[in-house]
C-alpha cells in the first residue's frame, strides 16, 4: 500500500465512508503498531520523527468537527494515535500514556472552598488536599502512568502520598511543583502576582508556570516565594503560624453574624433564626476548628453575645 492508497483510506474511515475491510485494516493498524511500539527501543530519530508528528496532530485533533460527523472526532482520536504509533516506533510506546489521555480521557473532577469555608478533599492516590477558602482544585477521576498532576487556583495544603513510580505534580497560574512525596502548602491563584511554596517535610521542586526563573529544589521549614510582576524570587524560612487555618473548618474576619449562621446552616443542612434580625448585623471574628460540632459552633455564638440557642419542634434552631 503507497502514501496515498493509505491517505484515501483515513480519509473515508474519518467521513465514515470506509467499507468494514477498510475499517478492518485501520482497526487492525492500530493493534499491530501497539504491539511493535512494545517491542523496539527509543532511538533519538524515532523521538524525533513523533515530535514532529505529534505537533501536526495535536493542531489537528483541537480541530471542530464536521457538522453531523458525531463519530468523527472519536475515529480521528484513534487514526491519530495509530499514526503517531507507526511513525514513531516505540516512541509512541514511551508516551503511551499522553495518547490513552487524548484517546480515552479520563473525567475530571472539580472542588471548591467556599468564601469562609476550609474544606478537605482526598485525591485517587489517597493524598489529603486541604483548601482555603475561595480555593479550588481540579485533579483526573483516577491517575494514570508516572505522573499524578492536579490544578490548584487559590490556596492548599497537600499532604502526599508516597509512589516512586509516580510523580505529583501541581499546577497553578504561575508555579509548577513536583514531588514524590512530602507535606506542603502551594498559594497561587489568578487573582494575585505574588505565588508562595511552603514545605513542612520532605522537598520539593518548584519552577515558573508563567515567567522565566530556574526550577529551584527547597526542603523543610522553607518557601518560596515568586512574584510575576517583577520576576522575582526568593527563598526563606517558612513561618508555621502562616498555616494555621489548615486546622480550621470556618475562619471568619470581621463578618455579620446572619453571615456567620448562613454558613453554618448551609453546612448542617440544618434551619437556624434569628428572633431579632438586629442581631444579624453583629459583627463575628473567629474561626471554627475542624473537629468542632454545629453544637460546639452554636455554644461558641452563644457566649460570645450572651444569647440562648432553642430547639423548636419543627427541627428549626431558633437564637433569641
Amino acid at each position: 500500500m503507497n502514501i496515498s492508497q493509505l491517505n484515501r483510506i483515513i480519509r473515508q474511515y474519518l467521513n465514515g465512508h470506509a467499507n468494514e475491510k477498510e475499517t478492518a485494516l485501520i482497526d487492525r493498524w492500530l493493534d499491530e503498531s501497539l504491539e511493535t511500539a512494545r517491542q523496539q527501543a527509543v532511538t533519538t530519530q524515532s523521538e524525533q520523527h513523533r515530535l514532529a508528528v505529534w505537533q501536526e496532530l495535536q493542531g489537528a485533533i483541537n480541530m471542530a468537527a464536521p457538522a453531523g460527523r458525531l463519530v468523527w472526532l472519536k475515529r480521528w482520536r484513534t487514526v491519530a494515535a495509530a499514526c503517531v504509533l507507526i511513525i514513531a516506533g516505540s516512541a509512541g510506546y514511551y508516551y503511551r500514556y499522553t495518547l490513552q489521555d487524548i484517546v480515552s480521557p479520563i473525567p475530571m473532577e472539580y472542588v471548591s472552598a467556599s468564601s469562609f469555608q476550609v474544606r478537605r478533599v482526598t485525591l485517587p492516590d489517597s493524598t489529603i488536599v486541604v483548601l482555603n477558602s475561595g480555593s479550588e482544585v481540579s485533579y483526573p477521576r483516577y491517575f494514570r502512568g508516572p505522573q499524578r498532576r492536579v490544578v490548584l487556583n487559590g490556596e492548599a495544603y497537600f499532604d502526599v502520598q508516597q509512589d516512586a513510580s509516580s510523580s505529583f505534580r501541581i499546577s497553578g497560574p504561575h508555579l509548577r511543583v513536583k514531588v514524590l512525596g512530602t507535606a506542603f502548602t502551594v498559594t497561587d491563584s489568578d487573582r494575585q502576582t505574588a505565588a508562595r511554596v511552603s514545605v513542612h517535610s520532605g522537598r520539593v521542586a518548584v519552577s515558573a508556570g508563567t515567567g522565566n526563573f530556574a526550577t529551584r529544589q527547597i526542603g523543610a521549614s522553607q518557601e518560596l516565594i515568586y512574584h510575576s510582576d517583577s520576576n522575582a524570587v526568593a527563598v526563606q524560612e517558612h513561618t508555621p503560624e502562616a498555616t494555621e487555618w489548615i486546622s480550621k473548618q470556618f475562619i471568619f474576619s470581621d463578618c455579620r453574624l446572619s453571615v456567620v449562621i448562613n454558613e453554618i446552616a448551609t453546612k448542617y443542612n440544618v434551619s437556624i433564626r434569628l428572633a431579632d434580625p438586629k442581631t444579624g448585623q453583629l459583627a463575628f471574628t473567629g474561626a471554627f476548628e475542624a473537629n468542632d460540632t454545629l453544637q460546639d459552633m452554636l455554644n461558641i455564638i452563644s457566649l460570645s453575645y450572651r444569647l440562648k440557642v432553642e430547639r423548636l419542634k419543627d427541627g428549626t434552631i431558633m437564637i433569641r
